[in-house]
């Protein structure tokens, strides 16, 4: 049966767009709560160790599950397939406890290495952080298998709103538990959230393949064999967007405190729009490239990534162009009070602009990862994920030499711009995919368009129509009627200029709009 794009993206986006919403919530409360306090600064230090094998897990596993799924299904039948899948599942569920265990027995060490300048004091803390975050490996684990295997069964859906459950639960633990257990309570409820999101996504795939699991742990097995082969090549690849932020986050504690949670906070808001959209076309788009790939039709996989890359661009430029003008407001409105100060608010709002520079080449790597994934091209992708890594050490280090720690978020921008570009140059060499000159044209008539919004938002945003309210009212004030404008005037725009996708996009709504009525009447 074939997903419904347009429905099912939609679906996923609202449901993506609340849990993103929850996540800005939660990052709202961790903020009052701690600010750019060194507290929090050494929580995010320590804590991207263990997010960098779940990242690593959730990147392989999305990658692999699914195809390899298939591939069993159609070669022997489903309850092979799922037989398969319990094996490799057993085998990475052992390994994976095995390092949840290493780590807890390596914490002092581990926080001794990862938090420049320590005290005694502090690598103790930091290694107490690793210790209760450690279980989430495993965890994470089982929810990338579920989560998959959703997917792969043409569900999309149901584990896009399950994503909800972890912020609400970090933010109920920060607060009812910060003011006794400070930065713990972050990891509480990390954990909590983690396990609760598994249970949820288990249930409807153990119902479906819980009498084909077997206590199996054969890593001998054809199959198997041939995940763990594919499974090599991927690994750069799956760990390097959480290896930059490793690299981000070491290189700004040595530039001053603070640095690190304002990047986290700037970071927050540039993910939220980042994965507004891009998200769920990318993981509906992976399974329409994986299969036109397979069925030797790689001139679909070129007007699916042109026509995907068009309508991020349609997207992300204008939101690019609104968050670097409002970004004050729109962090004063979220994080202002408590412990988040003027000075914390100085520092989220000039990261928040480096990042923002960005936005589009943040929101496109998924895009062009599904692509290069479905058509299997995982050693180039991988390769260039390892460059990408190199070239944020040194990135990193100059920037923040130049310009402090915003210049941090603007070295990441042009890495992943760099990292989009050669795999988009790969492709067309390797496979044909190449993106046409329609494209291009779509990519100015938009940067016009946004260019021209700017001024009128950056206008009006300098008027000041806040009344005098000043605090958070006068901050969304500030925010509301410039955004409303951009958005409006921009559509107008886009459609003056005939930009295909925005058009597409209109058309959709209004049609939507009509069926909708039609129904009523």
């Amino acid at each position: 049966m074939a997903v419904p794009v347009k429905r099912t993206v939609g679906a996923m986006s609202f449901f993506n767009a609340a849990a993103l919403l929850f996540g800005a919530v939660q990052a709202v409360f961790i903020a009052r709560a701690f600010g750019t306090e060194r507290a929090y600064d050494l929580y995010l230090l320590v804590a991207v160790v263990p997010e960098i094998l779940i990242i690593f897990t959730q990147n392989l596993f999305a990658a692999l599950v699914m195809p390899y799924f298939h591939r069993w299904a159609g070669e022997r039948g489903e309850p092979e397939a799922w037989r398969e899948l319990w094996n490799v599942t057993n085998i990475v569920v052992v390994v994976y406890i095995a390092a949840a265990a290493v780590l807890v027995l390596a914490a002092p060490y581990v926080g001794a290495a990862v938090i420049p300048g320590a005290d005694a004091a502090e690598i103790a803390e930091g290694a107490s952080i690793l210790r209760l975050l450690a279980p989430i490996i495993v965890s994470s684990l089982c929810l990338r298998v579920f989560l998959s295997v959703h997917n792969a069964r043409e569900s999309f859906v149901f584990p896009a709103a399950l994503n909800a459950v972890p912020p609400l639960i970090i933010t109920a633990s920060v607060l009812t538990l910060a003011a006794r257990l400070g930065v713990y309570a972050i990891a509480a409820g990390a954990l909590a959230g983690s396990v609760v999101q598994a249970v949820f996504l288990s249930i409807a795939v153990l119902k479906k393949g819980a009498r084909h699991w077997r206590p199996t742990l054969n890593p001998a097995r054809p199959a198997a064999r041939a995940f763990f082969a594919a499974a090599a090549p991927l690994a750069a690849g799956a760990a390097a967007d959480q290896l930059n932020t490793f690299v981000d986050r070491n290189v700004a504690a040595r530039v001053a405190e603070g640095a690190v949670s304002s990047l986290k906070y700037g970071f927050t808001i540039m993910g939220f729009a980042a994965a507004l959209f891009s998200i769920p076309l990318a993981r509906v788009s992976f399974m329409y490239f994986s299969r036109d790939a397979a069925g030797k039709r790689k001139s679909e996989v070129s007007k699916r990534l042109e026509r995907t890359l068009s309508q991020l661009t349609v997207f992300y430029v204008p939101a690019s162009v609104g968050l670097f003008i409002l970004a004050e407001p729109a962090i004063g409105f979220l994080f202002h009070g408590g412990r988040f100060d003027a000075a914390s608010l100085a520092l989220t709002v000039a990261a928040t602009r480096a990042y923002a520079v960005g936005l589009l080449f943040f929101a496109a790597l998924s895009m062009v990862r599904a692509a290069a994934y479905g058509l299997q091209r995982y050693w180039f992708f991988s390769a260039a994920a390892v460059g990408a890594v190199v070239l944020t050490v040194g990135a990193d280090v100059l920037f923040a030499a130049w310009f402090g720690h915003w210049g941090i978020a603007l070295a990441r921008g042009l890495v992943n711009a760099l990292w989009v570009s050669s795999v988009l140059v790969y492709l067309g060499t390797r496979d044909g995919v190449r993106l046409k000159s329609s494209t291009l044209i779509t990519f100015v008539k938009v940067v016009a368009a946004a260019a021209v919004m700017g001024v009128v938002v950056w206008w009006l945003y300098t008027l000041g129509w806040d009344a005098g309210l000043g605090g958070r009212v006068g901050y969304l004030i500030n925010l509301i009627y410039p955004t409303a404008a951009g958005v409006i005037l921009y559509a107008v725009l886009a459609i003056l200029l005939k930009v295909e996708p925005a058009r597409e996009l209109l058309v959709s709504v209004v049609n939507k709009f009509k069926r909708t009525e039609d129904r009523v009447e």
